[in-house]
């Protein structure tokens, strides 16, 4: 199914301008913040294919999303041990 979700994903909008040819990829790729490969946890698995791009946007909202939005209350801690 994930497979699946990223293929769909990947396809180009028609009703979008093709993308612009991208530089080399090893200019492009020093150019943005790569997140770290050793957080435990995490499937760090070199995927053929894979977009160091949307790699590095997941993770960004990944870390984003996960900060406690200080003008909401605390969530509840009566269930963790």
């Amino acid at each position: 199914m994930t497979d699946e979700l990223v293929k769909e994903s990947a396809k180009l909008d028609p009703a979008l301008p093709p993308p612009s040819p991208s530089p080399s990829p090893s200019a492009s790729a020093s150019a943005l913040p790569l997140p770290p490969t050793d957080q435990p946890g995490r499937n760090n698995a070199d995927h053929s294919g894979s977009n160091p791009v949307a790699a590095a946007m997941t993770e960004q909202l990944v870390r984003e999303s996960a900060k406690l939005d200080p003008a909401l209350p605390p969530p509840d801690q009566s269930g963790v041990k």
